[in-house]
């Protein structure tokens, strides 16, 4: 797939997404019901969720989520994931409590603009964890899928099945290096060491088997 083109569709896929996790919040603050949300609340709702899109685009595009390879995603892509949800979540925290204080300066422009950040003051923390949910499955499960279309398995006639030796910090940057790198042709299917402590346990998905 083009990069130009899998970045639209998680573009896509981001837009749907995070407009679904702020109606869900919405719905949840109150209580399931889309009439009980205030009238207050709703005149304002598209002007938020553009907000909202605006910032959390911003957000991911300045933590890589659209230029990352997920298909071998791990701990690093969700770390920043964790991380663009967390920053975008709580700026957006901030502009709503400054659309309910006001900049003190007499910049109407701008006060304009806060007081249509009109939401209760909870939603954005809420978001949080939802965001974090939606975003983080999509990239997996689009991973998953990307593995699956290029057909990269460890049962592929064209992949290599390797055994490490040693789970310390060297078997751990091979394995890196292997699923980082799909023009090696490698898959680490087993680790073998001494320290009994890591037997039955895995590393990176890869299982220890034995000494």
């Amino acid at each position: 797939m083009r990069n130009w083109l899998r970045t639209i569709l998680l573009l896509t896929a981001d837009v749907i997404l995070l407009s679904a996790a702020l109606v869900l919040a919405f719905l949840i603050r109150f209580d399931g019901y889309p009439h009980g949300v205030p009238g207050m609340f709703r005149e304002d709702f598209l002007f938020v969720l553009i907000a909202a899109l605006v910032v959390k685009l911003a957000c991911n595009s300045y933590f890589r989520l659209y230029s990352s390879v997920w298909r071998h995603a791990g701990t690093h892509e969700l770390l920043s994931i964790a991380k663009a949800v967390f920053i975008s979540n709580l700026l957006l925290e901030v502009l709503v409590l400054l659309g309910i204080t006001r900049i003190p300066a007499k910049i109407d422009l701008l006060n304009s603009l806060l007081s249509l950040m009109h939401a209760p003051r909870s939603i954005f923390i809420m978001t949080i964890f939802i965001d974090f949910v939606f975003i983080a499955a999509f990239r997996f499960a689009f991973g998953a899928m990307r593995r699956a279309m290029s057909g990269e398995s460890a049962s592929s006639p064209h992949i290599k099945r390797i055994l490490i030796i040693g789970g310390g910090s060297a078997g751990v940057s091979i394995i890196r290096e292997m699923t980082n790198r799909p023009g090696l042709k490698s898959q680490p299917v087993a680790i073998i060491d001494d320290d009994k402590l890591l037997h039955g346990k895995n590393i990176r998905g890869v299982p220890v088997i034995g000494g």
